[in-house]
C-alpha cells in the first residue's frame, strides 16, 4: 500500500494535524518558566476587533520567572491591566 491509497492519505493528513495540535498545546503548559503561547488564545477588543493579545502588544518572558506585556498603543494599558486582573 502506497500514499496513493486515499484511506492512507487521509489518515496520514489526519495524523498530521492531531500532532501538530498535540505540539500547541504542550506549548501551553506551564513549567517552571512560563511561555509567551500561554497567552495566545486571550482575546483583547482591539478597534472593536477580538484580536489575540500577541498581536496587539509585546510578550518578553524576564528572568525570574514573570511575563512582561508592552502594548503596542499607549491607551490600552489600562484595557489590558482589567482584562489581565479577571484572568488571575
Amino acid at each position: 500500500m502506497s500514499l496513493k491509497d486515499p484511506i492512507l492519505k487521509e489518515a496520514k493528513a489526519k495524523m498530521d494535524k492531531t500532532v501538530k495540535h498535540l505540539e500547541d498545546e504542550y506549548k501551553k503548559l506551564r513549567t517552571g518558566r512560563p511561555s509567551p503561547a500561554m497567552f495566545e488564545e486571550i482575546m483583547v477588543d482591539y478597534y472593536g476587533t477580538p484580536t489575540p493579545i500577541n498581536q496587539t502588544a509585546t510578550l518578553t518572558v524576564g528572568e525570574d520567572r514573570t511575563v512582561v506585556i508592552t502594548p503596542w498603543i499607549k491607551a490600552y494599558v489600562q484595557k489590558l491591566k482589567k482584562l489581565l486582573m479577571l484572568l488571575i
